[in-house]
């Protein structure tokens, strides 16, 4: 399929004065070029410099508040757009360009708001506190309480190597590492996607669809967690998958290093390394299926006939050698403790599916907003995207499957892909009752992008360029308010001054032997008291009924800990919490009369202030700190 945008010379041979006229047009190219270039990197240094300004009022769309001058930033966003599609127009045959061009686009969408937030996920401080813990101590503790995803180390154990080798601060190296982490994402998408497609124009439109129009991708891009760090691995597993060298003198390097790439999910992110077994099992299934056959001799490229049935010997590994690698990598990290939550999750699972409750948790995740009333705009806007990136590319790989017996390899490559997502994503709603949802549509755009590509590349010349111009149209022009979209609760990404201070004079307190239980808001406290136990329900998790319920019971055990020696317990309240409960619970979530008796009365009359900023309040019972 011929998607170029460049003119074509008819004439075969051209005389000594027609080459002199021809070099002054090709001179003005490469000197446009350079400009472009050049406005390129000056318009994305200053969007990555804009002053944002978030705070934690209560807006539906918070970043349309906390970006200063919004027509001037709106300007600015689609000028640098605009100029980032002219160079792909310019060199939309160039893999390098192309390369270049999403790893700019991820380092702006998502790298605003992670040099604004230090990682932009309300958790980070947990894992930054586990990156500083592996400093001090230089090793990781399994015990401890508060340390999520410390069996699975990987990103704390590179991320604390990183800090060490160049000095860099906790935070500093938090922020370069998510950066980084996007850029490479991008940039092993496109691999991917190219070596399937052929086509360097529709990798390149893909990986653009893929990074803004998925808001779960988008938003854990800009997080320091161990899923984006896993989603890295991921892409890059499968860029080795669809690779076109699986020549004799790559075969084995190729294979190797999809154990290694394997063995690195399975220490960074558990559901990362499973996702990427269905994927191998999935594409094998279907290539089976399909009644295609690895064939010996040289690779050839993906669009050539056969070319991604050659390559496909990379995916015959042994039927449980690749599986292994799973429990030989949780042995070396002695996270021997997996096998015991697994045997509680099937436990789970079935007392779910007796009780009726399977997928019935689905409906919280509301394509992405935590509020019905967010703003109309805001949700039909997750639904294009969804209809676009998802549903699409969904209706592509039905039409796949009714004609499985016809698909070309690189066809079968994609629908097998999404067809073991697929597996995955319906043993994941057993296991959680659908609450976990969220994980597959973490995984499955990947290959419903890839699918939609091969349909455009299906339609032919005139309709797949029809096609490809309307998608790039709609991507340029919903460009902007999908970056606020996908952002839309920045205010709660940042930790303030007040935040900040009220977690280091915890920390100067704490610490001389006393055991500390620490109720409400728990970030960024918990970075500068790892060790203390943090007690808060979730309206998210445990529903806007049961939240005062189970609120009431942590007031309870709050001052129930004043009876017990050597314990301190501290209940914070600050700014964040009547706007959080609002995003959560909806707008009435503060002026809930049971926000009033229990965080204007109750906790206040039975406990001692010890702290207030202006911002946090923290208020103890029990042991005396120091």
């Amino acid at each position: 399929m011929a998607l170029t945008f460049d003119a074509r010379d008819p004439v075969a041979g051209v005389s000594g004065a027609g080459a002199a006229a021809r070099a002054w047009p090709a001179a003005i190219r490469m000197c446009s070029e350079t400009v472009l270039w050049a406005l390129l990197g000056l318009t994305t240094a200053l969007l990555l410099a804009y002053p944002i300004r978030p705070s934690l009022e209560y807006h539906p769309i918070q970043s349309i508040e906390a970006i200063t001058d919004l027509s001037l930033f709106a300007g600015l966003f689609y000028g640098w757009l605009a100029v980032l599609f002219s160079l792909f127009l310019l060199r939309g045959e160039s893999k390098g360009a192309q390369l270049t061009l999403v790893a700019v686009f991820a380092l702006v969408t998502s790298g605003l708001w992670t040099i604004l937030a230090w990682g932009n996920s309300g958790e980070a401080p947990l894992y930054a506190a586990q990156v500083e813990h592996i400093n001090q101590t230089h090793s990781f503790d399994l015990e401890a309480v508060n340390f999520a995803y410390f069996q699975f180390p990987a990103l704390f154990v590179l991320s604390s190597a990183v800090s060490q080798v160049t000095g860099l601060s906790t935070w500093d190296t938090v922020v370069t590492l998510v950066l980084l982490n996007g850029v490479l994402i991008a940039t092993l998408l496109y691999l991917a996607f190219y070596n399937v497609t052929g086509s360097p124009r529709l990798a390149w439109l893909g990986v653009l669809l893929l990074l803004q129009g998925n808001i779960i991708i988008a938003k854990m891009l800009s997080n320091f967690h161990p899923g984006a760090f896993g989603f890295l691995l991921y892409a890059g597993f499968l860029a080795v998958v669809t690779s076109g060298h699986q020549t004799q003198g790559r075969f084995w390097q190729n294979r190797l290093l999809m154990v290694v790439l394997l063995a690195g999910a399975t220490t960074a992110h558990f559901v990362t390394s499973v996702a990427i077994l269905v994927v191998i099992a999935g594409m094998v299934s279907v290539r089976w299926l399909s009644g295609q056959r690895p064939q010996e001799g040289p690779a050839v490229g993906a669009s050539a006939p056969g070319g991604l049935a050659d390559r496909a010997r990379v995916l015959l590994l042994p039927g449980l050698a690749l599986p292994l690698v799973l429990p030989l990598a949780w042995e070396i990290y002695h996270a021997v403790s997996v096998f015991g939550s697994l045997a509680r999750l099937t436990e789970g699972t079935w007392e779910g599916f007796v009780r009726g409750e399977v997928l019935t948790g689905y409906a919280y995740y509301r394509v992405g907003s935590y509020v019905e009333q967010s703003a109309p705009w805001s949700l039909a806007l997750r639904y294009v995207w969804l209809l676009v990136g998802m549903g699409l590319g969904s209706l592509v790989g039905l039409i796949y499957i009714v004609r499985v017996k016809r698909l070309a390899p690189n066809e079968a490559i994609a629908l097998g892909g999404l067809t073991g997502i697929g597996l995955l994503g319906i043993a994941i709603a057993l296991a959680s009752s659908g609450e976990d949802m969220f994980r597959v549509l973490f995984y499955v755009p990947v290959f419903t992008v890839l699918l939609l590509l091969l349909g455009i590349k299906a339609l032919g010349p005139r309709l797949g360029r029809y096609a490809f111009g309307a998608l790039a149209l709609l991507i340029f022009t919903l460009s902007f308010p999908t970056l606020l979209n996908n952002n839309y609760t920045v205010g709660f990404s940042v930790y303030y001054p007040t935040e900040l201070a009220s977690g280091e004079f915890l920390r100067s307190q704490f610490g001389r032997g006393e055991s500390l239980e620490v109720f409400g808001s728990d970030f960024p406290t918990v970075y500068y008291t790892p060790g203390a136990k943090f007690r808060f329900p979730d309206p998210l998790v445990v529903g806007g009924a049961n939240f005062w319920t189970e609120v009431q019971d942590d007031v309870e055990r709050f001052k129930a800990t004043a009876a017990e020696p050597d314990k301190s317990g501290i209940w914070i309240l600050s700014d964040r919490l009547p706007s959080d409960l609002r995003h959560l619970l909806g707008p009435s979530g503060p002026t809930h009369p049971e926000y009033k008796r229990l965080f204007g009365q109750e906790i206040p009359q039975g406990s001692d202030e010890i702290y207030d900023d202006g911002g946090v309040r923290f208020f103890r019972v029990g042991h005396v700190l120091h």
